[in-house]
């Protein structure tokens, strides 16, 4: 009789134990869930509030960071974060900059400019570390991504007209380039927009969305919708990315699809209404002068204070720099330096307006040296690389779009432009991860 009843007990003791261990288990099962979906709501919140002003920007990231510190579990972040080596030089790059203030003699403008570039630390070591989002949480994430730039579009657009009618119908400035961005500089909001222009494309041709009649009208809408606001921004980098998206675009139905007429069609009808807009709004043909002359060395004036004219001139000036300071001047001093040498030319209206490199790679140069330039263009060509090898569509337009922009201006010099590639190339970059190691991608 005692046997059974201390087989009883241990068998008592063994559920009891099992109970417990279930419980703990559910428990932390519960809280990742609830973690992870802070996280998610907190990733569409930021991707909505990217094109809007930067303090809503930061009380998002730093919902996220708080979310993530609070999760804890930090060997498995850990381990995740060894694997994504490609995140790694993200960081490096950010560290660069930080070392770059030990022989810099700006310490004021250096400790600001770190402090602007902390995004490209902050993403790849919370989005790196953290559970990869699925298919369905990746779209929830773009579409708010596209909300927030229809939104941000569509309230630009109400005082545009509101505007136009309390000058008397009169002042069309209010519906082009600074007159009509209101949160952002134009640059920026068009490099969103050209960017929310290759997500309307791959939702149109991605496996994983319903191909619904209605669902294609609506995409169809929005590219137009946003065709039309880049137009408006009257960014030329913007332009040009738009122009690249599309005949790369065209060039799908063409020789991919096989829609050889439609595609024909839609070529003649796109580049002809580009032509007569620009050649009929005279803001947009007016900067498209300056570009042209700015390109051409044409009537160029050393005394003004227009990027596009003496973008040039800045351009040979940023690289004499880096050619007598193969290692960089310092993440301090660019500024000072490059002032330094507009005096030196002449450049009263550049020196007057302390113009920055008006290129990435170029500001990235004068900072850092050759070795911070190949940092960066190694962040471009491996996932460039990649993406082709995986047929990652959307992640490459991205970096066309960042490319193109980053040898126009120095986006990496505000919050706008730093959080924008940080934060997209990180979450593109974990898909494209494990699209490699594991040969499924939730974007193609």
């Amino acid at each position: 009789m005692w046997r059974k009843g201390i087989i009883l007990l241990k068998t008592c003791i063994h559920l009891t134990h099992s109970i417990i261990f279930a419980y703990i288990l559910n428990l932390t099962l519960l809280k990742n869930t609830t973690h992870h979906i802070i996280y998610l709501f907190a990733v569409c919140i930021l991707s909505f509030l990217l094109p809007f002003y930067r303090i809503a920007v930061v009380i998002a990231i730093g919902l996220i960071a708080v979310n993530w510190l609070l999760q804890g579990d930090f060997r498995y972040k850990y381990n995740c974060f060894i694997q994504h080596k490609y995140l790694w030089l993200l960081c490096f790059f950010y560290l660069a900059y930080l070392i770059g203030l030990s022989w810099s003699n700006n310490l004021d403008y250096g400790v600001f400019d770190i402090t602007v570039k902390l995004a490209l630390i902050i993403f790849p070591l919370i989005i790196g570390t953290s559970e990869k989002f699925s298919g369905a949480e990746l779209r929830k994430i773009f579409f708010s991504f596209l909300g927030g730039n229809i939104l941000a579009i569509i309230i630009c657009l109400s005082l545009a007209f509101w505007h136009y009618q309390q000058s008397g119908f009169v002042s069309q400035q209010y519906f082009f380039y600074t007159g009509f961005s209101y949160f952002i500089h134009p640059s920026y909001f068009a490099m969103y927009c050209c960017l929310s222009l290759a997500i309307c494309f791959w939702l149109l041709f991605s496996r994983t969305i319903p191909k619904q009649t209605s669902s294609k009208i609506i995409i169809s809408v929005l590219i137009v919708f946003f065709i039309c606001a880049i137009i408006l921004l009257s960014s030329k980098a913007g332009i040009i990315t738009m122009m690249l998206c599309i005949a790369l675009f065209l060039a799908y139905i063409i020789f991919i699809r096989r829609k050889y007429l439609a595609g024909i069609v839609v070529v003649i009808c796109f580049f002809l209404s580009i032509f007569l807009v620009i050649r009929n709004v005279s803001q947009l043909s007016e900067r498209v002068k300056w570009m042209y002359n700015a390109l051409t060395e044409k009537n160029i004036d050393y005394s003004s204070g227009e990027s596009s004219e003496v973008r040039l001139l800045i351009w040979k000036t940023s690289c004499r720099i880096i050619a007598e300071h193969p290692l960089g001047v310092g993440t301090g001093d660019v500024k000072d330096v490059l002032i330094e040498q507009y005096h030196k030319a002449k450049m009263s209206g550049a020196e007057a307006k302390r113009l920055n490199a008006h290129n990435q790679f170029l500001q990235t140069g004068i900072a850092l040296g050759f070795p911070g330039l190949l940092i960066l263009l190694a962040l471009f060509a491996i996932p460039a690389y990649q993406c082709l090898r995986q047929k990652n569509f959307l992640y490459l337009m991205f970096l066309i779009i960042c490319g193109i922009n980053f040898l126009v201006e120095s986006m990496l010099e505000t919050q706008t432009g730093v959080v924008f590639f940080a934060f997209f190339n990180t979450l593109l970059f974990v898909d494209l991860f494990s699209e490699i190691t594991k040969n499924k991608s939730v974007l193609q």
